[in-house]
């Protein structure tokens, strides 16, 4: 298979090559998938550079990518979550990176079914934002009934926290909802009445 290699780190982040590597094998609860969509996110960027060295300190030769979408071709042994055809999104396992490649092997914990409203490279971008919202809001102990201020709230991240504020916490407030004040409405936004 072709697969995005990092051979070494590299400051100015020139150092990644496309060549052919073998297709991994999954082991017993995980599942090979074909990827689809891999997407690029600064994750990426800080690893070439070695920015994350000292928090996972990857080996090279290393196939590059974090977050992708793609079709289960084979379970492994003990796999119970999915079957071959099933269209998945996940964020790699960070010991285990690898998403700019033709297949993945990965823990079946580790990806989900792909909504059927989201497109193959709509689902690929959801995860690592999706997460940072999540910890955002973890960090900020959001709680139900709390109002917050999302500077920059039209940005991916904010796409995927609003469902998690309507759902179960705080209301939210951002520029979105001024648009006398030059910012744009967004589909998402909510109007909040106090602060």
């Amino acid at each position: 298979m072709r697969a995005a290699i990092l051979d070494k780190y590299d400051k100015n982040g020139t150092t990644l090559a496309v060549r052919d590597v073998p297709t991994p094998k999954p082991a017993a609860h995980e599942v090979l998938v074909r990827i689809h969509t891999a997407a690029v996110n600064p994750l990426d960027n800080m690893i070439i550079r070695g920015d994350v060295r000292l928090i996972v300190p990857y080996r090279t030769p290393l196939v590059m990518g974090n977050e992708f979408s793609g079709t289960v071709v084979q379970v492994g042994t003990a796999a119970i979550k999915f079957k071959p055809g099933d269209r998945v999104y996940g964020r790699m396992p960070l010991a285990k990176i690898g998403a700019f490649a033709e297949y993945a092997a990965i823990d079946e914990g580790a990806l989900a079914l792909v909504p059927s409203y989201l497109s193959m490279e709509e689902a690929a971008c959801v995860p690592l934002t999706a997460l940072t919202a999540l910890q955002a809001l973890d960090i900020m102990e959001a709680q139900p009934g709390q109002t917050l201020f999302i500077s920059g709230g039209d940005g991916q991240p904010w796409r995927h926290g609003d469902p998690h504020c309507r759902a179960h916490g705080p209301h939210r407030r951002d520029q979105r909802q001024h648009p006398e004040r030059g910012a744009r409405p967004q589909p998402g936004s909510q109007r909040v009445s106090r602060l």
